[in-house]
């Protein structure tokens, strides 16, 4: 019994690591619509260097890298998910309304580098060093300097 187990573990592990590295090159056109359209809309000036998606157990994700290094994360139905322009900064236009809007008041002037969104809301750091955590209704419960 005691070796039965040992053999389940072992297989569960080796199958679990292989899945694990599981990326692959693909075309522009094989992302979802959603994010060739996001693409278009907000980045289209801008030279793609790697399209790649990953499976693991249950979903499906696509990355996007530039040539500049800036990068964009989407879900497997084509919704940015996040989105790191180090170089550059995130066009106006792929940042909520609500959350360009706060910051036209409250931080004029300053950039987006990078924003996050997950299941409590969006993470946003700014050219001026801070972040900024906004719920999911739009609301800042914390800002870091």
């Amino acid at each position: 019994m005691k070796k039965t187990l040992i053999t389940l573990f072992v297989a569960l592990v080796s199958f679990t690591t292989a899945l694990a590295d599981n990326d692959r090159a693909i075309q522009f056109n094989q992302l979802p619509q959603a994010a060739q359209t996001f693409l278009n809309s907000h980045f289209k000036n801008a030279k793609i260097a790697m399209v790649t998606t990953e499976r693991d157990w249950l979903s499906q994700e696509y990355n996007v890298v530039f040539v500049n290094g800036d990068k964009i994360e989407f879900d497997s139905k084509g919704n940015w998910e996040n989105i790191e322009c180090k170089r550059t900064f995130i066009p106006q236009g792929a940042v909520p309304a609500a959350i360009t809007k706060y910051l036209n008041e409250n931080f004029p002037g300053t950039k987006v580098t990078e924003i996050d969104l997950d299941n409590r809301g969006y993470d946003v750091d700014l050219s001026n060093g801070m972040e900024i955590k906004f719920d999911k209704n739009f609301l800042v419960y914390k800002i870091k300097k």
